[in-house]
């Protein structure tokens, strides 16, 4: 009996110790394991809500193991673009990303969904404009973007968020205020920002600005499961607010450690060679060749990162929304954008319906 236990003892003991020695387990550990946990039974889901004018955070729980049914797009007012004609625009070498293209410079008319959808976020802190994002209408009055658009992965929220309504050629239409953001209760919590997939917002304003503009459809989880292990072309309109080089130029000059400012030096040489030149006063369109992969991200090979473009939809050629633009990670190589996943899916569409009633 004693040689039993002592065995036992010595397995579990060898056990700890190999996890403890495997580097990988360690970085899942209070990531994977822990939404495991929280969400391996698909019954509850917290979800942050944000309240921008007041500064005061509630915590909201949902149920997602029911099941959720695809709610169409609504095209507005405005006539619908065929998205399949630009399938032609030249790729980048290297890469599954079209060329990025002024929209305006592609299509004969701005005033067409689903570009009439896709608003430009401008940031605020300290009363200063701290930044820019992209930001797709799903509703008359929410919009879908990234999380980390008004939430830093440090913790610290956006003082403001404005909408810039039929923003292009440095003019908008009109400017409404971000009420309220949703997000993940999880997000970023002890994670590394390139390791999240929960990078995921639903933002909310006064306005049903929706109605006429329109707003892309959302896919059922059946119908989202269909499509993974698959490569889908997507569609993207978005608002590049500061190419990578530039953002490396402005960390560069605040090192002070001489190897680092080399570094960072030849990084912007090389970044130079391949990021797009824009404009922050307009809007961009691309097409992309997505790899939709077993842990529900989307996947495709993009030589350059551009801050702004995050939160920009991947829309279907039939206007339905796929996932948000997120990070770019592994050097030059890969970027992982965040499908919409099922417990997100039926919290925000709870939140919506809620907002209807």
């Amino acid at each position: 009996m004693r040689i039993v236990i002592t065995s036992l003892l010595l397995i579990v003991l060898m056990s700890n110790h190999l996890i403890a020695q495997n580097p990988k387990h360690k970085a899942l550990d209070d990531f994977e394991f822990r939404f495991a946990k929280d969400y391996s039974s698909h019954k509850t889901d917290s979800i942050i809500q944000y309240n921008l004018l007041t500064k005061k955070e509630k915590i909201l729980t949902f149920k997602t193991n029911a099941v959720t049914k695809s709610v169409k797009p609504s095209l507005g007012k405005y006539p619908p673009i065929d998205l399949k004609k630009y399938n032609y625009l030249p790729k980048m070498k290297n890469s599954q990303a079209s060329l990025l293209f002024r929209t305006r410079d592609v299509v004969d008319n701005m005033k067409q969904f689903p570009i009439t959808a896709v608003t430009k976020i401008v940031t605020f802190k300290d009363g200063k404009e701290a930044g820019g994002c992209t930001a797709t209408f799903v509703n008359e009055r929410f919009l879908i973007t990234a999380a980390h658009c008004i939430k830093d992965p440090n913790g610290a929220y956006k003082d403001k968020a404005e909408l810039k309504i039929l923003f292009d050629n440095g003019h908008a239409e009109k400017t409404v205020d971000v009420k309220n953001a949703y997000y993940k209760k999880h997000y970023m919590e002890g994670t590394p920002f390139d390791a999240n997939s929960y990078d995921i917002a639903l933002v909310e304003i006064d306005e049903p600005l929706g109605k006429d503009l329109g707003y892309l459809g959302l896919l059922s989880q059946t119908e989202m499961d269909k499509r993974l292990n698959t490569w889908q072309t997507m569609y993207s309109f978005s608002y590049p607010h500061m190419s990578s080089a530039e953002s490396n130029e402005l960390k560069m000059e605040k090192e002070k450690n001489d190897s680092l400012k080399i570094k960072y030096k030849k990084t912007i040489q090389k970044t130079r060679l391949v990021t797009p030149d824009f404009n922050k006063r307009n809007q961009y369109f691309e097409v992309l060749n997505v790899f939709l992969d077993n842990q529900k991200n989307l996947k495709y090979t993009m030589p350059y990162s551009i801050s702004g473009k995050s939160g920009s939809s991947r829309i279907s050629k039939d206007y339905y929304l796929y996932g948000v633009r997120s990070v770019y990670y592994n050097g030059f190589e890969t970027s992982k954008d965040v499908m919409v996943r099922n417990e997100i899916l039926n919290s925000f569409i709870q939140i919506i319906q809620s907002k209807e009633n």
